[in-house]
């Protein structure tokens, strides 16, 4: 078998596959739940932020040895103080999206029950 021909088949092989798969009808209901879903989601990761910022601090120049604020903060280097707020972002937006998710799709499918 030559290349072409074997291109041809893996080719075809492809397009057969496609074509027997099965895709869900996206609908708008859906796109929007998706959009609002993904979009508080986001929203609420980002103000996760100050939750970090909440409890510790990095010393800076500003706050060479973070005297101001000792008491109620943890003092932390940079690296450690950006992996924390990446893993509480992440963490939250996760949550938040699940949660968020599911309350879109439980309301859709209440609409929908309540239109039959």
């Amino acid at each position: 078998m030559t290349f072409k021909e074997r291109l041809t088949f893996e080719l075809e092989s492809l397009v057969k596959g496609i074509q027997q798969t099965k895709l869900r009808k996206i609908t708008k209901k859906k796109v929007i739940s998706e959009l609002v879903s993904n979009g508080v989601a986001a929203i609420i990761a980002l103000l996760s932020t100050k939750v970090v910022g909440y409890f510790f601090i990095v010393p800076s120049v500003k706050n060479i040895f973070a005297f101001e604020e000792r008491r109620s903060k943890i003092k932390v280097d940079s690296e450690t103080f950006s992996f924390l707020s990446w893993v509480l972002i992440f963490s939250i937006g996760l949550v938040v999206f699940t949660i968020v998710e599911q309350v879109m799709e439980n309301y859709l499918k209440e609409r929908e029950s309540k239109e039959d």
